[in-house]
């Protein structure tokens, strides 16, 4: 257990720089993406497993542009939905002095 706590230490020690930097990114931004991690860290040491990828490199990945779009969808059918939903009061509402008259 002493060997794994003085390796850590070590490794800590050694990338204190990165520490820092990646901490003072976590001050500017509360949530960090892949390119926030790749701009403190730098790449990889090893290839990213392309399965992964396009989970992982959201702005790589078009993820930003499909979420911006289904919001934007979501908006398009809210905005339907509440004009289906005031023409249907509109009726409802025409018909009642109808039926008030009868």
């Amino acid at each position: 257990m002493d060997s794994q706590y003085e390796r850590v230490k070590a490794l800590l020690t050694e990338h204190k720089d990165k520490l820092m930097a990646l901490t003072d990114k976590l001050d500017e931004k509360e949530t960090l993406v892949y390119q926030d991690l790749v701009s403190v860290l730098g790449e990889r040491p090893w290839a990213l497993k392309e399965e992964y990828s396009k989970f992982i490199t959201a702005g790589g990945s078009g993820y930003v542009q499909d979420s911006a779009q289904a919001t934007a969808e979501e908006k398009t059918v809210g905005e339907n939905r509440d004009g289906q939903v005031g023409a249907e009061e509109a009726s409802k509402e025409s018909q009642a002095p109808a039926a008030a008259a009868a």
